[in-house]
């Protein structure tokens, strides 16, 4: 009896191993930006889209100059969203070709007035951002900006309130999550957005034929109008006193 018993707990161990093997095989891990609103958006519609595909996903959180370092080097399986300015900077990450949804790029202030009408409105003003915004840092330069970079979104905001800078440079959904958190008032968002942008999924090298298959999941969401309700319900989310 006890020759059974072990031949059959054997097998269960055996089953057990195998089946972990085979989630930990059907898992992917993701870096992205700690804190960004967003997350809140792009993290459902890629969990949506791996779960077609058969995986489970893990999203781990970093300072924005640092997901995108730890991504590029491999320690992870790609990023989770970004815009399409990174190709030119990370050779080890491919693009997804759908976008996951678009950014609004928008300027918040306490007492600026004025119309953003493309970069060089900005010029009068003092400017914040955040490291890890290539692409504002790369436009701040290029067109000669007086600027300046922190490291959280809740500095950036901070400091335009405390009169340190002029304006706040952040995407939307970004700023309206730190000031919800963090209980900022007195700022306000200056319309139009100065851009709106596409952000994209980035898959590191080694999982590159993931893809194509991703792509395709990604534009049948879209079309299914799964993203559209993602965005709505996150807004409303962060808009809500």
């Amino acid at each position: 009896m006890e020759k059974y018993l072990s031949i059959f707990m054997a097998a269960v161990l055996l089953n057990l191993m195998v089946i972990s093997s085979v989630f930990a095989a059907d898992k992917l891990v993701f870096s992205t930006f700690e804190n960004a609103g967003i997350t809140m958006v792009e993290e459902p519609v890629m969990r949506e889209v791996y779960r077609r595909l058969g995986y489970q996903i893990e999203i781990r959180q970093f300072p924005g100059a640092r997901a995108i370092q730890l991504a590029d080097q491999g320690n992870f399986d790609g990023e989770l969203a970004r815009l399409s300015v990174v190709r030119g900077m990370f050779e080890n990450l491919v693009m997804v070709p759908t976008p996951i949804h678009k950014l609004k790029n928008v300027v918040f202030t306490r007492d600026a007035d004025f119309t953003p009408r493309g970069w060089d409105s900005l010029k009068p003003f003092s400017v914040v951002t955040l490291t890890g915004y290539k692409y504002n840092e790369k436009k701040l330069k290029e067109h000669g900006i007086n600027h300046y970079l922190v490291t959280r979104f809740d500095q950036v905001l901070n400091t335009v309130k405390a009169g340190r800078y002029d304006i706040g440079l952040l995407v939307m959904l970004d700023g309206l999550r730190v000031m919800k958190d963090e209980g900022i008032r007195g700022l306000r968002i200056l319309d139009p957005p100065l851009e709106t942008f596409p952000i994209y999924h980035f898959l590191h090298k080694k999982q590159k034929a993931l893809v194509p298959l991703v792509n395709e999941k990604l534009m049948e969401l879209r079309k299914e109008g799964f993203v559209k309700r993602v965005e709505k319900r996150v807004i409303l989310e962060l808009t809500r006193e």
